[in-house]
């Protein structure tokens, strides 16, 4: 199950939800949220405990809490803070899109598609968000649901993929769209763009498979050809990388389909 936990952001947060905060609860939430990036997560929960005790109207501490809960295992600890943080703060996706997660976990789909439902209301484009709600569907037996949700996910996936690539931020689109190609094996789109990311990092082999599943299951897309070729040429494969060249040319010439 992929679970999107935005883990322990206190600092932006703290700005989303604006008003006055002491400085001794700030002190006291950030020791909490380095404590539970290390994994600590009881001594976290004794930190927001003391953060709340200062702040008790204080939104994040309480969706931190929450957090730090949801790791232990403690669903329905974890549920009763995204409660509050909600009841506090009613327009932070993370806070419904974790209530939905904690729900999915004890088994309460038709409530967590209620906050996934919640989560889209924002206007989130989160691909997480459909990928959850749509296993969601699934364990309610409501398949088509599930696949119209899975479909927009994959979209999504690829979308934020393509945008993390623009940004240079490559092991990011990967992941992406790794997650494109589990939802979707058969998609030549999601390999394409996967095997270009592994050729700016310079891992051209890996590149190559990736070409070459988007090749056999989309062959007349020039694009695909070209790439390889590139791949193969920057591992010194001229003789593989002129067949491609040569293929993509035909291709092209013959009006064949590329990828945008």
């Amino acid at each position: 199950m992929h679970i999107l936990l935005i883990l322990f952001k206190l600092v932006r947060l703290l700005k989303l939800v604006g008003g006055r905060h002491s400085i001794r609860a700030t002190i006291v939430g950030k020791k909490g949220s380095r404590l539970a990036n290390k994994g600590k997560y009881q001594e976290a929960i004794a930190c927001f405990d003391q953060a709340l005790g200062l702040e008790p109207n204080n939104a994040p501490f309480y969706y931190a809490r929450g957090l730090a809960y949801f790791y232990l295992k403690r669903f329905d600890r974890a549920l009763q803070d995204y409660d509050d943080a909600i009841r506090l703060n009613s327009n932070e996706t993370d806070f419904y899109y974790n209530r939905g997660t904690a729900h999915r976990e004890l088994k309460q789909f038709q409530d967590a598609i209620g906050d996934f439902d919640h989560v889209i209301r924002l206007g989130s484009r989160n691909p997480d968000v459909y990928f959850s709600r749509g296993n969601s569907y699934f364990e309610l037996g409501q398949h088509e649901r599930a696949l119209q949700d899975y479909d927009n996910a994959i979209h999504l996936y690829l979308y934020r993929g393509k945008v993390y690539m623009e940004l240079k931020r490559v092991e990011a689109a990967i992941r992406d769209f790794d997650q494109a190609i589990r939802l979707n094996s058969r998609s030549a789109d999601a390999y394409w763009a996967r095997g270009n990311a592994y050729f700016k990092l310079g891992q051209h082999e890996r590149a190559i498979q990736d070409f070459d599943q988007a090749i056999q299951l989309n062959p007349g897309n020039a694009d695909f050809y070209n790439n390889r070729g590139r791949a193969y040429k920057a591992l010194k494969q001229g003789d593989h990388a002129q067949q491609d060249f040569d293929v993509a040319k035909k291709l092209r010439v013959s009006g064949a389909t590329s990828t945008p």
